[in-house]
């Protein structure tokens, strides 16, 4: 159950980072220094004909000035944050469950 649980947040996480680039900006004041603003850069490719992929980088950008971020970063504090957000569901679930199956 417990390896479940953190496929489904690595795998969430991962999946939601590459569709919605934008959801990993948060993490901008954690990953960037002072001045720097996290970014992100799609690019799309072809390896087949048929087929196709896109790519998300991230960089802190300052003025013309840039670095690249960090990938394992990116996707580590995406799945912390997916896995809050699992626990989170899941006590409230909990909580309800027990409500409505009290003894009364």
């Amino acid at each position: 159950m417990l390896g479940g649980g953190i496929g489904l947040c690595v795998g969430g996480a991962a999946a939601v980072t590459a569709l919605i680039p934008s959801t990993a900006l948060w993490m901008s004041p954690i990953l960037c220094r002072s001045g720097y603003e996290m970014a992100y850069n799609t690019s799309h490719y072809s390896y087949k004909p048929g087929q196709s992929g896109t790519s998300v980088s991230f960089q802190c950008v300052s003025n013309g000035d840039f670095y690249d971020v960090n990938d394992f970063a990116v996707f580590a504090l995406q799945t912390l944050l997916a896995a809050l957000l699992l626990c989170v569901v899941l006590a409230v679930g909990g909580l309800m469950w027990r409500r409505s199956h009290k003894p009364g």
